[in-house]
């Protein structure tokens, strides 16, 4: 098999003792023994790589400060330390009531005055988790359904409804929507930004359709990179193993006169194939990517601006199945899809005063694809406004408006249209309004808002939500929540004509067709509760539990059958499900010691799906009932770094995955500022394991692996 690796017998048993045994006595052994010259690092929740550039424009990374007891002291550059000054900086450690988040109401805000339920993957965390793509990052979410269906796509959810073409996650980066309407999802294969350009990810689980529109329904990813002038000065990075081939990043980043910043960048990407045991699936894919960002600052502190844009162009190779007239009635044939795309953004922010900011931003965004069954291409233009007003002492009014054309032309790869009419534009105008204000008392803030929507697909919808936030005290709070959230069908489901095979019950070939203009938007009605303890600076957690209704839900519906060898199943989308799902999700943090800390999460998914039926599998089955996640960090002597990554996933009985336990693990080593080593173990438990089931091609099965990289900064 292309692209295997042969690992020696390992008894895991002795294995786990032995995990066992590291986990429990390095910190007491090793700790106690770090030199007092040793950094002290900051809580990974809370830091942003220092050792990347600046987080503000005065060019002083925020936090650090000479261990000194002047308390006027000025802050440090650590770019100028060496490492035995580094031992003398002392690091502020926020706790995780304090991380920052824009998402939940589109104002500034932070974790624990957020009535949502919101986790933030900071840089560091990123990089501590060894990940070498946007996708594997979401593992760390509470709650998150995250599976491998092959070695360039992802299936990605929260709550329920997992899929490969997962429909109900909104997913921004800098306020660009990555939602493609023409699958109601995202081609994650082209996300593949640079990870030490993302400052944050925000992510909540819920509907966040007030702030964000339709199809923020189970959930919002939004992705924020950092500032041109976060990325002053010049970065290299090289890294190769034998899943990930190989993933090289240069960037630059400059001044433009007094007031400006600017950087520009360049990625190569090389991805093996995953594992089939019966066949090569031959999805191994590359990439090029490049992209840059200017920001200018106004001197008075009233104007920010910012442009940038990103093209990218790969290769993804897939095999796909098709009937065939001789038994087992199925052929498949490797072939490479090609994909390709820019995008231009630009964003103006002002402030009239301290109490009333605006901004206007409008983005360009043009995806290309030859698949298998068909040619795309797609063009979004994009404009949006927003006001955020402080009135009547401690209210605050956020409004906005935008208006969103798009433009497809899909043209199918045989003489039969994959849609029709096969192109096709179309529009939508949104405008937002929601008011934070204090009720009955000062530790009570209550939220109430709605999106008005109008769209070429199901005309006139709303999105209301409410949420109470309750400040119990400095270390804890509750919230609570009811909210409205629709998602607007699919140019594919209104407008498909497609012949597939199907394997399932019995190889056929299946011949969907879209459901036209009688198709109405799924319907979410939403309830969650929640609560955070900041219990001690070293301890908290957090629990959301949450019940939602969805109503309307669009299926493929079976219309008939046509005998024959094989048979033909005639399946049209209609409106034929209705659904509740309910559950939790309870994640806490907990630093030990200054230099070894601890993540983990739980979550229970509950799905009863009701109604006909759909010719697809059900999608309670497509989900995870259990989950589990824990992260260990520890900062060793001499500056190395070592982190252990474990995770359970619950069976999915519909398309026959079964329950895994894997666990990754990273060291690495930063022998001076501008320096990093890193090589990481990938699923170690096991030589492969199955993470989820394709739709249209051939899936494959998760590879252990090893990888090793190496980045170096001036």
């Amino acid at each position: 098999m292309r692209g295997m690796l042969t690992w020696p017998h390992i008894s895991y048993r002795r294995l786990h003792l032995s995990l066992t045994v590291l986990i429990l006595g390095i910190p007491s052994a090793l700790l106690a023994q770090a030199p007092e010259t040793e950094l002290k690092r900051e809580d990974p929740s809370e830091i942003q790589d220092a050792t990347d550039g600046p987080a503000d424009p005065s060019g002083k990374v925020k936090g650090l400060e000479t261990a000194t007891p002047d308390k006027a002291a000025a802050p440090l550059d650590i770019l100028d330390l060496d490492i035995e000054q580094l031992g003398k900086v002392q690091a502020k450690v926020a706790t995780a009531f304090d991380v920052e988040v824009t998402s939940v109401t589109a104002n500034k805000s932070s974790v624990g005055k957020s009535p949502a339920a919101v986790f933030v993957i900071t840089n560091d965390m990123i990089r501590r988790s060894g990940a070498t793509s946007i996708p594997e990052t979401f593992r760390m979410v509470p709650g998150m359904q995250v599976a491998k269906v092959g070695s360039s796509k992802w299936a990605i959810s929260a709550r329920g409804f997992n899929q490969q073409f997962s429909n109900k996650l909104l997913v921004l980066v800098d306020g660009r929507s990555v939602y493609t309407q023409f699958f109601g999802g995202v081609y994650w294969e082209t996300q593949d930004l640079v990870l030490q350009d993302i400052d944050r990810i925000e992510v909540i689980r819920g509907p966040g359709a007030t702030v964000w529109g339709a199809n923020a329904v189970n959930g919002v990813i939004n992705i924020i990179t950092k500032s041109a002038g976060a990325t002053q000065g010049t970065l290299l990075s090289s890294g190769g193993g034998t899943q990930d081939r190989s993933i090289n990043v240069i960037r630059q980043g400059g001044k433009i006169g007094d007031n400006g910043e600017y950087k520009v960048y360049l990625k190569h990407t090389e991805r093996a194939e995953g594992f089939n045991p019966v066949k090569d699936v031959d999805d191994d894919w590359r990439t090029v990517r490049g992209g840059f960002r200017v920001d200018w600052n106004d001197p008075c502190q009233q104007d920010q601006f910012t442009l940038q844009g990103d093209a990218y162009s790969g290769v993804i190779g897939e095999r796909s199945a098709f009937p065939a007239s001789l038994v087992p009635f199925v052929d498949s044939t490797s072939q490479n899809s090609h994909m390709g795309g820019a995008n231009v953004l630009g964003r103006w922010s002002h402030n009239v005063d301290d109490d009333n900011t605006y901004s206007i931003q409008a983005y360009v965004d043009r995806t290309l694809r030859q698949d298998t069954l068909f040619n795309l291409a797609i063009n979004v233009y994009d404009l949006q406004f927003q006001q955020n007003i402080k009135h009547s002492g401690n209210h605050t009014f956020t409004w906005g408006t935008g208006y969103r054309v798009v433009a497809d032309d899909i043209r199918g790869r045989t003489s039969v249209p994959v849609v029709s009419p096969e192109s096709l534009t179309f529009n939508q105008s949104t405008l937002f309004a929601q008011e934070e204000l204090p009720v009955l008392r000062d530790d009570l803030r209550l939220l109430v808002g709605t999106k008005l929507l109008l769209n070429d697909f199901t005309g006139f919808e709303y999105q209301p939500t409410t949420r109470l936030l309750w400040d119990i005290d400095d270390t804890q709070a509750a919230w609570g929540a009811i909210s409205r959230a629709v998602r607007t069908p699919s140019r594919s489901e209104e407008d498909l004509n497609l012949k597939l095979l199907s394997l399932t019950p019995f190889p056929s070939i299946y011949s969907l067709k879209g459901g036209g203009s009688s198709l109405v938007a799924e319907d979410l009605m939403a309830y969650e509760l929640g609560y955070r303890h900041q219990v001690n600076d070293r301890f908290s957690f957090e629990l959301a539990t949450f019940c939602n209704i969805y109503r309307n839900l669009i299926i493929p519906d079976a219309a008939g059958l046509i005998p024959g060898l094989p048979p033909t199943i005639l399946a049209r989308y209609r409106n034929g499900q209705n659904a509740e799902t309910y559950g939790f999700e309870l994640n806490g943090q907990w630093e030990i010691h200054e230099k070894w800390r601890l993540r983990a999460w739980y979550s229970l998914l509950i799905m009863q799906i009701h109604g006909r039926p759909g010719t697809d599998t059900d999608p309670a089955g497509q989900s995870p009932v259990n989950q589990a996640y824990f992260m260990s960090s520890w900062d060793l002597p001499r500056n190395f770094e070592f982190d252990l990554m474990g995770r359970y996933v619950d069976n999915l009985p519909s398309i026959k995955v079964p329950s895994y336990t894997t666990m990754d693990a990273r060291l690495g080593w930063r022998p001076k500022t501008n320096w990093e080593f890193s090589i990481i173990g990938q699923n170690l438990l096991a030589p492969h394991h199955l993470e989820s089931g394709a739709e249209l091609t051939l899936n494959s099965a998760v590879n252990r692996g090893v990888y090793g990289q190496v980045t170096w900064r001036h």
